[in-house]
């Protein structure tokens, strides 16, 4: 039995990643590389381009609608996280200082510096899309390159 492992320690977190590979090649016959190939193809990670094999215009869409709407979600919950501790800030504000004369509503400061980036998340998701920037910086780069390969 053949035994792979990897062990990674990240930062001052500690964050472990740990890869085990258990083969047994005398009991299925099975080099690494085959093993990680059908890992990879029953939903793992490998590259759609490994073998040679361009992704068809349905893989590409599907995986930008798939990008979208996992970046809607995230939006969506980063919206709620926004809306619940804010109201919980703006609650502890008035009730901490209500039996005073004047409040000074301090609260306004972290819901005007989250809300900030709130709207650029909002930009990012719904409005410009990252993937079609990508793709124009690319062919720019692209371009600048042959033409100094002309030069």
């Amino acid at each position: 039995m053949t035994i792979l492992r990897a062990d990674l320690k990240v930062g001052p977190f500690c964050l472990m990643l740990r890869i085990d590979i258990l083969l047994s090649e005398t009991e299925h016959g099975v080099r690494v590389s085959q093993a990680m190939e059908r890992d990879f193809t029953q939903g793992g990670t490998m590259p759609d381009n490994i073998h040679g094999n361009q992704p068809t215009e349905e893989q590409k869409l599907e995986k930008k609608l798939l990008r979208m709407a996992k970046a809607r979600v995230e939006f969506k919950q980063h919206l709620m996280s926004y809306l619940v501790i804010n109201a919980a800030l703006w609650a502890i504000n008035y009730f901490s200082q209500s039996g005073s004369g004047s409040i000074y509503w301090w609260a306004v400061w972290p819901t005007l510096g989250w809300g900030v980036g709130l709207a650029f998340h909002f930009i990012f998701t719904y409005i410009v899309d990252e993937g079609t920037m990508v793709e124009r910086e690319y062919t720019r780069l692209r371009q600048r390159l042959d033409r100094d390969r002309r030069e």
